[in-house]
């Protein structure tokens, strides 16, 4: 598949997953001022007004009603407003079902969610960056969304998927498309700017011993995702439990049980968020 091909699948995604990733480029600037942020928020006008509502909702909402976009993101913060963009943009991008995968969109933005905000919280006890981790986990599965967009404007037929454990996708999507469904994802992170360590650190996610804390991060992530029982249907048994994944990252079996059970409660707060700004 043509680079080409997939960067005109990429350009159609909604203008609020390109806030997101100017959003947490600009949060890994120490330059980057409460109104800069404003201003990227501002690109996407039904996403400014939805973080207003976030900022009145009663999850937030401290005396006064607020009106004024500068106002909401003070109030939730600069960093705090980046992981509603992300919950948001997620929303949005994981809203369709996923055929030729046989995978629904609500299991897809939970997984993406689960992930994200565990890779958040373990990162800051490994001492990684939060955001970087956070990103790269919500996007993970961005590949997936962009190659099943290209399968339904081929008319690919359903049944050309002949198994659903992940090794037999990856051959199908190289059979398929050229391409599998990582390296479609780290090409959309080069052209939204968030490679090369962003590309380099999910590349190593696969790799054996883990080279980095942050690969271990997003694996040790992703197997609390399957203790919440959110794990996608071809990643079943992917995610285990690896001792070299506590090592290399750092952390104990204690924190990461502590972690599994703050993602729970917070993907639950994220729920109750976006049933209060939904559209």
């Amino acid at each position: 598949m043509s680079s080409e091909r997939l960067m005109a699948s990429a350009a159609k995604l909604p203008m609020s997953a390109s806030v997101f990733s100017r959003l947490t480029t600009q949060l890994a600037d120490a330059a980057t001022t409460l109104e800069d942020v404003v201003g990227t928020v501002r690109l996407e006008p039904v996403l400014a007004a939805r973080v207003i509502r976030v900022a009145n909702s009663p999850v937030y909402r401290r005396g006064e009603a607020l009106v004024d976009l500068d106002e909401a993101i003070a109030h939730i913060g600069t960093r705090e407003t980046c992981h509603i963009v992300g919950v948001m943009m997620a929303s949005r991008l994981f809203s369709a079902d996923l055929p030729h995968y046989g995978i629904t969109g609500d299991a897809l933005w939970r997984t993406s969610i689960t992930s994200a905000i565990a890779a958040r919280r373990l990162a800051a006890r490994a001492g990684c960056h939060e955001g970087e981790c956070y990103t790269i986990a919500l996007l993970r599965s961005l590949g997936r969304l962009l190659l099943e967009r290209i399968a339904q404007e081929e008319e690919l037929p359903l049944n050309s998927l002949p198994a659903r454990d992940a090794e037999t996708v990856r051959l199908w999507e190289r059979q398929v498309f050229g391409i599998d469904a990582m390296d479609a994802t780290l090409r959309v992170l080069q052209l939204w700017n968030l490679a090369p360590t962003a590309s380099r650190i999910l590349r190593r996610v696969r790799q054996r011993p883990f080279a980095e804390p942050a690969a271990a991060v997003l694996h040790l992530a992703n197997w609390i995702v399957d203790r919440n029982g959110e794990t996608l249907e071809i990643e079943r048994g992917v995610w285990r439990f690896e001792l070299g994944a506590l090592t290399t990252a750092g952390v104990d079996p204690d924190a990461v049980d502590e972690t599994h059970e703050q993602t729970r409660a917070e993907v639950e707060k994220l729920r109750t968020i976006l049933g209060h700004v939904s559209d």
